[in-house]
């Protein structure tokens, strides 16, 4: 989520900045006496004083606004999946951690290695891990528990403050 995150605050900020550069410049042109460069402020002034509440264009506009706010409140308050794991360790005062991305790369690899497996991606999240491996097996049979275990048994041995859940996924594809 954090790609989404920083997205929608790079569109949102490239749009604050357009919006600024429009305003500086209109008040630089209203103050010298000159006509608007894209908006005439004058008009679109007379037009929203004439306005009330209960105007059909008020209500209308007013929707579409409140839904972005909303959305972007929802996308600023999400938990995203957390950047480090933190590990068990036997010596006081002393933490441990692994980086979420390495630990998938570290879980896709050890699945990945399992045979059978043509390719495999793991992800990490709050208290879980997930493995979606691929195979060109005809009968994968008990592949699936197989890259469970090793999954699960890596898992164990790294310690994990939190337990992880493991859940594996096998799609089988055709060989080419």
């Amino acid at each position: 989520m954090r790609a989404t995150n920083r997205i929608v605050a790079t569109l949102l900020a490239l749009v604050i900045l357009a919006v600024a550069v429009v305003t500086f410049v209109e008040i630089v042109l209203a103050s010298l006496g000159k006509s608007p460069w894209v908006l005439d402020h004058t008009a679109i002034a007379q037009d929203l004083h004439q306005r009330t509440w209960q105007d059909g264009f008020v209500r209308v506009m007013a929707v579409p606004v409140a839904v972005l706010g909303l959305l972007l409140l929802l996308v600023g308050i999400k938990r995203s999946a957390p950047s480090d794991v933190p590990l068990d360790s036997d010596v006081d005062g002393v933490t441990f951690s692994v980086a979420r991305k390495s630990l998938e790369r570290f879980i896709s690899g050890i699945a990945g290695a399992e045979p059978g497996v043509d390719s495999a991606t793991a992800s990490a999240g709050r208290g879980r891990v997930g493995v979606r491996a691929s195979t060109t097996l005809q009968d994968p049979g008990d592949l699936e528990e197989r890259v469970k275990s090793a999954v699960i048994g890596r898992l164990e041995a790294l310690r994990p403050a939190q337990p992880l859940k493991a859940s594996v996924s096998i799609d089988r594809r055709e060989s080419s």
